[in-house]
């Protein structure tokens, strides 16, 4: 079973991206919400071996941590989870300057483009538990 942790400071959003992967993403799968970068990071210390994937946004309304922040605080503890970003992005300097990120969709996203990639992300997890459990 898949672990998606979303990290945005909007629960309208949280609830519309934990809607559209229950309705549209075969699975099971567990989702997990958190609106800030410092509780996903407590989040992602107490299970970051469950955790596949993090859909994270950038800027957040509340706190001091940033979404920038979050990506290498993960990337330095885990390399290989996959990290789904979805940021208001005005230009491509913008978009190259994301650092850490599997894929950068737009805010706000549309269901087929972060449907897709999601399904793309958890691909890759299933594909890399299986060579491990051959090995």
């Amino acid at each position: 079973m898949a672990t998606i942790l979303v990290v945005d400071d909007n629960l309208e959003v949280r609830n519309v991206i934990a809607f559209w992967l229950e309705r549209y993403v075969p699975g099971p799968h567990t989702m997990l919400g958190v609106e800030s970068a410092r509780n996903a990071v407590h989040v992602w210390e107490r299970q970051r071996d469950e955790v596949d994937l993090i859909i994270t946004e950038l800027a957040f309304a509340t706190g001091r941590m940033r979404g920038q922040e979050l990506i290498d605080h993960i990337r330095a503890t885990d390399p290989d989870v996959s990290i789904l970003v979805v940021a208001t992005i005005a230009t491509e300097e913008e978009r190259t300057g994301i650092r850490g990120a599997d894929s950068i969709i737009p805010k706000p996203p549309d269901m087929s483009s972060l449907v897709s990639e999601v399904r793309r992300a958890l691909l890759r997890v299933t594909s890399a538990v299986q060579a491990q459990e051959r090995e």
